[in-house]
């Protein structure tokens, strides 16, 4: 089943000495296999309201779920924007 958020649901994140993350915590702790794609999205930057700048990550956890996360540059969170399973 594929969960999606349109909002993204708030997380934490640890990341590696890069920058890169390598665990977070939804519904427990879920460690991070592999990053299979990454890529940014700066919009609207034009806008006094309404930009959107995030860092997006796809990723597979070491317990199989294929998920996309993304860190908000303007509220400085870790949100959960998708799962499959």
């Amino acid at each position: 089943m594929t969960r999606i958020w349109s909002e993204g649901e708030s997380i934490r994140v640890e990341s590696d000495r890069a920058g890169l993350p390598v665990r977070f915590f939804w519904h427990g702790r879920r460690q991070v296999q592999q990053i299979v794609q990454r890529w940014q999205v700066d919009s609207d930057w034009w806008l006094s309201e309404g930009r959107v700048w995030r860092d997006y990550f796809a990723a597979i956890t070491t317990d199989g779920l294929l998920i996309v996360f993304y860190y908000d540059h303007l509220s400085s969170e870790w949100r959960l924007a998708r799962i499959y399973d």
